[in-house]
């Protein structure tokens, strides 16, 4: 931080998650240091972010959504040990979602099941945090900043999630009786990205053993990425870069940014790049679709996964 205030002074220092702090003493030290905003560790309760919000005046952010780390603040070293890639740098192979076994240390050659069912047992696989229950509260709070992990995650996590918690945020500061009678439809639709069942871990003081997912380590996945806009004709015409498999008839969603939300649209024709007619568009296809509502260069495409 020294360093950086004598090269770079005019460049606002923003304290990560992993410097766990913890406190406001930490803070109003930190200070000294021309430090901006703290992101706040991940082990605090609401109520200790409030005596924190109560005892200082520096910007506070804190994470409201996403992956949880099983180490302190996102402290991590399982990744660079077993795979030589830090999650200090963002390489993070996740090994805590990996099936352990145990070895006694007098049987080395001797491998015991971690056993929660016939399936193994993911030990260090937390579920991922969702805080939007608490929303209200947390602008009360004054907090000055959410977060939203998301790391190495999907374009349809990505603008699901983040769209959710801006429509949240935006019917909270309308009428705080309406996001509760929103609540459930914004659930729902966080629900639709993926994700590892939901828990809010320490913002409830002590999280419990529900918080972890002992049982899989695969994502929730009902939607999948197949198209992005990447160029507009005249209004009538998008041409898509394809990401996944999608075929003539489908029924695919469209982000809508105006209103923030998806919607449905049929697929009724579709042209390859050499403008001939198609049945079925692949991965890195090129594909024209006729379309005259209003959409920008840009926009998610994604389908329905059905099991």
């Amino acid at each position: 931080m020294s360093l950086a205030n004598e090269l770079a002074p005019d460049i606002p220092i923003h304290l990560s998650t992993q410097a766990n702090t913890t406190n406001f003493y930490s803070i109003n030290f930190l200070k000294q240091f021309n430090v901006k905003r703290f992101n706040l560790a991940r082990e605090l309760s609401f109520d200790e972010i409030k005596e924190i919000r109560d005892n200082t005046n520096a910007e506070l952010e804190i994470f409201i959504h996403g992956a949880m780390c099983i180490s302190y603040s996102g402290r991590c070293l399982l990744s660079a040990v077993l795979t030589n890639r830090s999650a200090n740098l963002g390489e993070c192979t996740h090994p805590c979602r990996w099936n352990f076994r145990l070895i006694e240390e007098s049987r080395p050659g001797e491998k015991f099941d971690i056993q929660e069912d016939e399936y193994g047992s993911y030990v260090l696989n937390s579920k991922d945090l969702c805080l939007i229950d608490f929303l209200p509260d947390i602008i009360d709070a004054n907090i000055d900043s959410i977060k939203i992990e998301g790391r190495m995650k999907s374009l349809n996590y990505i603008s699901t999630v983040v769209s959710v918690y801006r429509k949240a945020i935006d019917i909270v500061y309308e009428d705080k009786n309406l996001f509760f009678d929103k609540l459930d439809d914004l659930k729902k639709e966080l629900k639709s990205a993926d994700n590892r069942d939901f828990t809010t871990a320490f913002f409830n003081k002590t999280p419990h053993s529900k918080m972890q997912n002992y049982s899989a380590i695969k994502y929730n996945r009902q939607y999948q990425t197949i198209a992005i806009v990447r160029r507009i004709y005249e209004k009538t015409w998008i041409l898509l870069e394809v990401k996944n498999h999608f075929s003539l008839n489908d029924t695919i969603e469209i982000f809508d940014f105006k209103n923030k939300r998806w919607h449905n649209f049929k697929v009724k024709q579709m042209f390859n790049i050499f403008f001939m007619p198609t049945k079925i568009a692949n991965p890195n296809d090129y594909i024209f679709l006729p379309y005259s509502k209003d959409i920008k260069i840009n926009t998610i495409f994604r389908k329905k996964l059905y099991k």
